[in-house]
């Protein structure tokens, strides 16, 4: 794998950074103060793009704030990099740590440009970045940087056997955990296989057990069978004689009904005449009593047609003065609304008056207000970039003061004497006071602008709103002059209706005694007009009452002979109802004794079905036993095969693919490679030293340092020694891998703060060791604030980064 290109937006201390490493030489010198920005660049960088993470930290969600996204935007990481001969690119964003990354996998053509997407999604991108590169984080690390003060993680006392066995494992890509997880599968699906054969060879040999008795239960169901088909017939015998005589005795009482029937019609008959001629003898005494007031009904029908005849000359009168009283009031009505609209309007003039002087000076307040926010905004950033400085004051006071008794230099590590520690702390703590005082002034100069803003606002929001009520109560104004003319208008009309009024009510009085609605004399005149139609009808009523009286005689002499002749034949037809009355009872007597023997014969056919039922279960039953020998025949074959598959999938799971199989060979393998280059590298660096890498049975790994014969602790050797030891082991690995030429191999080493402990002697070693790895490496890159190896001739390319002054890092490429 070989990084190609990086570009950074708003990343941590980047506002803007792009760096094509395809146009660097094969060796590059990256010089700059602490915290200029460096390992954030070269390393932070390439991790977030490619896994996620920040160097140093283990945690996903910990890389939003080791690296978070500063205030200018969203933080942008892009990075080109090779696989084979395919080149990709990985892109990662963030808006802000309260939201999660964005991520997407493309491919790109020869000219850079992205052609398809390969990925989109956090998880997919690390997914797909694992399988193509065989890396993951910790891998990467392990195999691409060297920081100062480690001896790598690889050699550190803190990483375990197991875990450092790991790192290895990944980093030869030595995997076959997916065959050894394949054939544990297998086994696990070719036991529940053999499970569930064993278990049906048991149940089918339960079921041949069983066949002697279930011939022994057929034989006696059979009988049961017999016997009841037997006991079933003679009910049957039974059932059909006693239908055959219900049959008879329901056509002799559907005859019987038929009489029954003209019976009972003959006696609704009779009761209806009789009825009939009841009602009409009492009509007969009705008619002649009301003629008795037929004068009475005469002289009410002549009263009542007078007095609709006066209320009807009086409905033109009364509708003019109805109609003169409702303009009179209308005309009252509009005079009190013009009085309140009059007052109103006084009231408006006063207001306008009041109103032009509090509108006044509304543009020279808005010009006021305009500027003092001006002002506001300015303060407020000074503010807001003299706190930042300060912060960062107290960060740096608070690294010096925390170290313990010794304070040392956090670049090379180099102890600091008091005086220097003093010197420094004093320039700071200067410096902190010196922001603190500008804050101070500054936050006082924005609460004396927001209180004056404030002010400003509330006079500014009260000339407006006069300002704006001041139209309205001019439109008011314009609308009301009219007022004073109407009102004289309706003074003058009001007096003319009150005199129509009075003459108008005099003429209703003369004739109806007072004054009424028309609704009124509507009502009375429908009241009166209703009253003499049911006068009119009772008076015809009763002159058609003579002639009807002679009529109703006659109907009651023939209903009269009708009825004498009903009575007669009833008497004849009254034997009928006995008669039918003893057939019904035989009947219900004999439907009663059907109903018992037609349930019995329904229990017998449920026994006889339920029989049957039972001896076809068992002639099936009988049937799977016989089934069941051929089946155990097959299932005997199936189950030796199966037992020979467990074994091979056994072995296989068990020893061919296991961690300390063929998995720990191969690592020996590689690891005697290692130890070679690491031993060959390191008494170069350190002649009388010696490296071993041993790998036990379990597989765990363990790295000694001998001093001639004798294995000496890390902890007992300097600085430089460490990091020279360190250097050794990783430069080694690098050629190991290098001799097996895994696709996928990182094809960067960068050196982190390397050489702070390491005498010029040292150094000049390391750098011409360096200069051999070129052709195993396509980048060699040199981080590291010690200046004076800026001009070793091992290097092709040098970088300087640094802090503008807004104290934003930048990247600056020299010859």
């Amino acid at each position: 794998m070989i990084i190609e290109r990086i570009r950074v937006l708003n990343f941590a201390s980047y506002e803007e950074a792009t760096l094509d490493f395809r146009k660097l030489g094969n060796t590059v010198f990256v010089h700059g103060s602490t915290g200029a920005g460096k390992t954030t660049f070269f390393i932070d960088s390439q991790t977030l793009a490619l896994f996620g993470k920040a160097y140093g930290e283990e945690s996903r969600e910990a890389s939003k704030w080791v690296v978070p996204p500063s205030r200018r935007g969203t933080t942008f990481i892009q990075l080109d990099f090779r696989v084979g001969g395919t080149s990709y690119r990985v892109i990662r964003k963030l808006s802000s740590p309260e939201r999660s990354w964005e991520a997407r996998l493309s491919r790109l053509d020869d000219d850079g440009r992205e052609v398809a997407v390969v990925a989109s999604g956090v998880r997919s991108v690390d997914k797909l970045i694992r399988e193509m590169t065989g890396l993951d984080f910790s891998t990467y690390l392990s195999t691409v940087v060297v920081r100062q003060g480690e001896v790598s993680k690889i050699i550190s006392r803190g990483i375990r056997p197991s875990e450092r066995r790991e790192i290895f494992l990944k980093a030869f890509r030595i995997s076959f955990s997916k065959y050894r997880d394949k054939a544990g599968s297998l086994l696990r699906e070719t036991r529940d296989k053999l499970s569930r054969v064993e278990a049906e060879l048991e149940i089918l040999r339960k079921k041949v057990e069983e066949a002697d008795a279930l011939r022994e239960e057929l034989g006696k169901l059979t009988f049961q069978l017999e016997s009841l088909e037997r006991r079933l017939r003679l009910v049957e015998n039974m059932r059909n004689k006693l239908k055959g005589e219900i049959k008879a005795l329901r056509e002799n009482i559907h005859g019987l009904s038929a009489k029954l029937s003209i019976l009972k019609e003959r006696e609704r008959l009779l009761a209806e005449l009789k009825a009939e001629s009841g009602t009409k003898k009492s009509e007969v005494e009705r008619l002649k009593a009301s003629l008795r007031g037929l004068k009475n009904l005469e002289a009410e029908a002549f009263s009542i047609r007078r007095q609709i005849e006066t209320l009807r000359n009086v409905i033109p009168t009364l509708e003019e003065y109805w109609k003169t009283r409702y303009e009179y009031e209308r005309v009252s009505s509009d005079i009190e609304k013009l009085q309140g609209r009059l007052l109103k309007l006084e009231e408006v003039k006063a207001r306008v008056e009041e109103l032009k002087k509090l509108a006044s000076g509304l543009d020279e307040l808005a010009e006021e207000r305009s500027k003092v926010e001006e002002e506001v905004a300015r303060v407020k950033d000074s503010v807001s970039r003299i706190s930042e400085r300060i912060r960062m004051l107290e960060a740096s006071i608070d690294a010096l003061t925390s170290s313990g008794e010794v304070s040392k230099c956090p670049v090379c590590n180099r102890p600091l004497s008091r005086i220097e520690l003093e010197e420094v702390l004093q320039h700071l703590k200067s410096e902190l006071t010196s922001e603190r005082d500008k804050l101070h002034s500054e936050v006082l100069k924005l609460r004396l602008l927001e209180s004056k803003r404030i002010k400003l606002e509330e006079r500014y929001s009260s000339c407006k709103s006069a300002f704006d009520r001041l139209r309205e109560a001019e439109d008011v104004l314009r609308t009301m002059k009219p007022v004073e003319k109407d009102f004289v208008n309706a003074l003058e009309r009001l007096k003319m209706l009150e005199e129509r009024l009075e003459g108008v009510k005099k003429k209703v009085q003369s004739a109806i005694g007072c004054v009424k609605t028309l609704k009124e004399v509507s009502l009375e005149i429908e009241r009166l007009t209703n009253r003499l139609d049911r006068v009119n009808e009772m008076l015809r009523s009763l002159y058609e009452a003579t002639s009807k009286i002679s009529l109703l005689e006659k109907d009651l002499d023939r209903l009269k002979k009708t009825i004498d002749e009903l009575k007669l034949e009833l008497k004849n037809l009254e034997p009928v109802r006995s008669e039918y009355q003893r057939t019904l009872d035989k009947l219900q007597r004999l439907e009663e004794e059907f109903r018992k023997c037609d349930e019995e014969y329904s229990s017998l056919n449920r026994e006889v079905g339920v029989l049957k039922g039972s001896i076809s279960k068992v002639q099936e039953e009988l049937r799977k036993a016989k089934e069941a020998s051929v089946r155990i025949k097959a299932l005997e074959k199936e189950r030796l095969n199966l037992k020979r598959y467990e074994t091979v999938y056994r072995i296989l799971y068990n020893e061919v693919f296991h961690d300390r199989g063929l998995p720990l060979s191969l690592l020996r393998e590689f690891l005697s490679s290692v130890e070679a280059w690491s031993r060959m590298h390191l008494q170069r660096f350190l002649p009388g030293k010696d490296v071993r890498i041993r790998v036990d049975e379990e597989g765990r790994i363990s790295i000694e340092v001998l001093d001639g014969s004798t294995v000496r602790n890390l902890s007992t050797y300097s600085g430089g020694e460490s990091t020279l030891i360190g250097f050794a082991i990783r430069l080694g690995i690098a050629k190991a891998i290098a001799e097996k030429a895994l696709a996928a191999t990182p094809k960067m080493l960068i050196i982190d703060e390397g050489f702070g402990p390491l005498s010029s002697e040292f150094r000049e070693e390391v750098l011409k060791t360096l200069s051999e790895l070129r052709k195993d490496y396509d980048k060699i890159i040199v981080i590291s604030h010690v200046e004076d190896i800026r001009e070793s001739p091992y290097f092709d390319s040098y970088i300087r980064v640094y802090r503008d002054h807004r104290g934003l890092s930048r990247l600056e490429v020299l010859t």
